[in-house]
């Protein structure tokens, strides 16, 4: 367990390291000058000499990188341009609505995908298989942002049972909090809940014809035994490596919805910041949705050997060698 951990947490620091070198040497490659870009070509010279000097521009670039890296350990993420304040007390107010939607988001897409995708493995080829891979084609072909205007147009214009705009902190309520973000959250759990159905009836299809579930059927284990406790785990495998990528769908996928819905989040921050040309703001931006992309990823590793012991096992015998 400890030669697993030691791997992964290594390769997880080696990765972020690389992420906010590459992250920071894109910024800094971007053509034109960033502080032009930032005050705008009109901008008094000696206004815009006092920003370079106060961003440590008119340093070498190696220089500036291990200044970067020394104060992002220290949790110093620079003071934005546009807003005049920390970086890291902006991410730190607008971050628990977008993990609240990333979240809830993929909760409702495990709730849709884990019965469905069960139903259609286990009833192939029958009209209820038929008809969850209609919904599946519909699920795939939308995108979010179009859904997440035909759920304002049914929902908050026809019916008016929930809100088009707008975000009620959870201190106001659970029941407040969650009415506010269940648009947004039902508009990107459709399309990852479409791919997580196809992905368990495909894991779940090749599970059912093995030997041992055969066995599980000649003991005369019930039908929601052997498909809970023996098909069901054994095929979650491929559908938990899925969700590491599906967070990034999501995490991306925020940046629209949250505009859309006008919901004060870190993806309608980072548009703004890139509208706006606020280069550090950007920068921290990225680091932490790439830290928490790489935080939850690791969580899914620990999944798998809770799930099936002989990747853990695999994967310490690699690092052994």
């Amino acid at each position: 367990m400890g030669i697993f951990w030691f791997h992964r947490v290594r390769s997880a620091l080696l990765l972020i390291v690389l992420v906010s070198f590459f992250s920071f040497l894109v910024l800094m490659m971007l053509p034109g000058d960033p502080v032009q870009l930032m005050l705008g070509i009109e901008a008094p010279p000696e206004v815009a000499e006092e920003l370079r000097a106060q961003l440590g521009f008119d340093k070498p670039w190696y220089v500036r990188y291990g200044a970067w890296i020394w104060n992002l350990i220290h949790g110093d993420l620079g003071v934005s341009i546009l807003y005049g304040q920390p970086v890291s007390a902006l991410i730190l107010e607008r971050i628990p609505l977008t993990l609240s939607i990333t979240l809830l988001s993929l909760a409702l897409s495990l709730l849709l995908a884990l019965p469905l995708g069960m139903i259609s493995a286990v009833k192939k080829g029958s009209w209820a298989d038929k008809m969850i891979q209609w919904l599946v084609q519909i699920g795939l072909a939308a995108p979010n942002f179009w859904v997440g205007i035909l759920f304002i147009l049914f929902f908050a214009v026809h019916l008016k049972i929930l809100p088009p705009s707008g975000y009620t902190p959870i201190t106001e309520g659970l029941i407040p909090h969650l009415t506010s973000i269940l648009l947004p959250c039902s508009s990107l759990a459709l399309a990852e809940a479409a791919v997580l159905i196809r992905m368990i009836r495909a894991s779940l299809l090749e599970v059912l014809d093995r030997d041992y579930m055969t066995f599980a059927r000649t003991k005369g284990l019930s039908r929601f035994r052997r498909y809970t406790h023996y098909a069901l785990r054994n095929g979650l495998i491929g559908p938990i490596t899925l969700l590491g990528f599906q967070v990034m769908n999501l995490l991306g996928g925020v940046i629209v919805i949250e505009n859309i819905f006008a919901l004060p989040g870190l993806g309608r921050l980072l548009l703004i910041a890139v509208r706006q040309r606020d280069l550090i703001l950007v920068q921290g931006l990225v680091i932490v949705l790439t830290f928490t992309v790489i935080l939850i990823n690791l969580l899914l590793d620990l999944l798998y050997t809770l799930i099936d012991p002989r990747i853990k096992l695999q994967a310490e015998r690699n690092g052994s060698r």
